[in-house]
């Protein structure tokens, strides 16, 4: 998986396109519990395009058990807890009714859960529920909907886009680039809190810097080079959006009125209500993406 890994249990990076725009609103989709594979999906309608990014979540409930199965099987998108792996699945550690997703419907599918979870395009976005067919009962291989007659229910995913902003990327501290850890991206007061909230492999950010990277790409890139000015006079959006990739550093250094700094990693925060640019910007991080 280049430029890419896998932390906790809320990050897929599917290497697999009319494209679905960054800028998209969020779409939703009922997925069935009788929506299993190998030939049952379901298409969320959404294509992610090449570099692009969408966080799932899921909620709901359905019933998935093998037929003739009298036990609770009521369970959310996180799975029932028995280990029961998809035909075709990349991991074989996926529990019994767990929400799965693939983007080319073969060999690629990956447990989604309740979320968030994002996920890297390029494809279009498949859905299913984690159920295998057992060896007997109402069950063939040509006949295949026949193993899931007694699934019930559906959950619904919510795909929303992971949005750059239109000029620029926020920055935190790559050691703060961890999977479900929250940041401060953003403190508007010069001489602020960013560089005592942030930690850098490479040393502590200068205590003017605010945590926007005025001249970084947008969407932000691997390896970049950033230049920016302090306190607010780097001019920060006036919004945020609910998912945003935003940058990791492990160096910033300031001369004169420039400050300056780097792209180890790519990460991506959902984002707390109540940023402004007259004050600060929180999250939580949901995924990351290691540059090489």
């Amino acid at each position: 998986m280049p430029m890419s890994r896998r932390l906790f249990s809320s990050v897929i990076v599917f290497l697999a396109a009319a494209a679905w725009a960054s800028s998209a609103s969020a779409a939703t989709v009922s997925v069935p519990a009788t929506g299993t594979l190998p030939n049952y999906f379901t298409d969320s309608g959404v294509n992610i395009p090449a570099g692009g990014y969408v966080a799932v979540t899921a909620a709901g409930t359905w019933s998935v058990c093998p037929p003739g199965i009298s036990l609770n099987c009521t369970t959310g998108p996180d799975g029932v807890g028995g280990f029961a792996p998809a035909p075709n699945t990349t991991d074989p550690l996926v529990s019994s009714g767990t929400l799965i997703a693939s983007l080319d419907g073969a060999n690629t599918w990956s447990a989604i859960g309740a979320g968030p979870t994002v996920v890297r395009g390029p494809g279009e976005l498949l859905l299913a529920t984690n159920d295998v067919p057992p060896s007997k009962g109402n069950c063939s291989s040509t006949s295949p909907q026949g193993c899931y007659a007694d699934n019930e229910g559906s959950v619904t995913a919510t795909i929303t886009p992971v949005t750059a902003l239109a000029r620029g990327a926020f920055v935190i501290g790559n050691n703060n680039a961890t999977v479900g850890g929250s940041v401060t991206f953003y403190e508007a007061e010069e001489w602020s809190q960013w560089s005592g909230l942030n930690s850098l492999s490479g040393g502590s950010a200068p205590a003017s810097f605010s945590g926007f990277a005025e001249t970084s790409a947008s969407p932000p890139t691997c390896g970049e080079k950033w230049t920016s000015k302090p306190g607010t006079s780097s001019a920060p959006p006036a919004t945020v959006p609910e998912y945003m990739e935003v940058v990791a550093a492990s160096k910033i250094t300031k001369s004169r009125s420039t400050i300056s700094g780097n792209a180890v990693e790519l990460v991506v925060v959902k984002t707390s209500p109540g940023y402004s640019p007259e004050t600060k910007g929180t999250g939580t991080v949901v995924a990351v993406v290691q540059c090489t």
